[in-house]
């Protein structure tokens, strides 16, 4: 007898996944409307992401696009350049999210990605305040308090932007 042919691969496969063994069981539920107990078939899969997709084309650029708005922490306060590359941050930021958006899912909860952008794009937001901030205080004779703003942003975002990564991805 000749046997007919499904079409149903002998393994799955899933591109950007690794999947696991399924796991199956049976089991004896109760239905809670009908008080009666009925029999439930289960069937477990541990998918994981696979995250290098993500990492370059998610996190990596993202990440330079914060060091990019860090740079003003060098320029001298009276540079008007200062406020031109921070708001070129801001504006790259904003034009990346709305093209990464379209690759992925449409859900209605944070993921951990979302956490970061969020996150990442409230970081080089506040290096547009501390910019506007150092550049007044310039302005107004106040250059050394300037400088030191800038000395302590050198430090306070970098270590702002390891608490981020922590808290999006690893908590």
């Amino acid at each position: 007898m000749k046997r007919a042919v499904s079409g149903i691969a002998d393994r799955v496969s899933l591109t950007g996944w690794t999947l696991g063994t399924p796991e199956v069981s049976v089991e004896t539920a109760q239905a809670p409307r009908l008080q009666i107990d009925r029999s439930v078939f289960r069937m477990t899969v541990e998918a994981r992401r696979d995250a290098q997709f993500y990492l370059m084309k998610a996190i990596a650029p993202l990440t330079l696009i914060i060091f990019m708005s860090w740079a003003v922490f060098w320029i001298d306060p009276q540079q008007i350049v200062r406020l031109g590359l921070s708001a070129t941050a801001i504006l790259t930021l904003i034009a990346y999210q709305f093209a990464f958006a379209d690759l992925l899912p449409r859900i209605s909860y944070l993921t951990r990605a979302d956490r970061f952008t969020v996150a990442s794009l409230a970081l080089v937001f506040l290096a547009l305040v501390e910019v506007v901030t150092t550049s007044a205080l310039a302005r107004k004779d106040r250059a050394e308090l300037s400088e030191k703003i800038d000395r302590m942003s050198r430090v306070a975002f970098p270590v702002a932007l390891v608490v981020i990564l922590v808290v999006s991805f690893l908590a």
